[in-house]
């Protein structure tokens, strides 16, 4: 399994220290997955874990709101 972890961050670069934001993270390529499970972990941080079916480049695309979320 592939794992990464978010960390959430409000608008001046500070740490979010609570949980309760939604993404929406699709893989594609090779192996297409739509909505990756997230776990709120309450602390402002989310883990993921997927497991991607065919070898091969793929892109993640996390977004929150519809919005492709900046630096990710």
């Amino acid at each position: 399994p592939a794992q990464f972890k978010i960390t959430t961050k409000d608008r001046n670069g500070s740490d979010i220290k609570v949980g309760g934001v939604t993404f929406d993270i699709d893989l594609n390529g090779p192996s297409s997955l739509n909505n990756l499970p997230t776990k709120d972990n309450g602390d402002g941080t989310y883990n993921v874990e997927y497991v991607a079916k065919q070898p091969g480049d793929h892109k993640l695309s996390i977004k929150l709101n519809g919005k492709d979320i900046k630096e990710s």
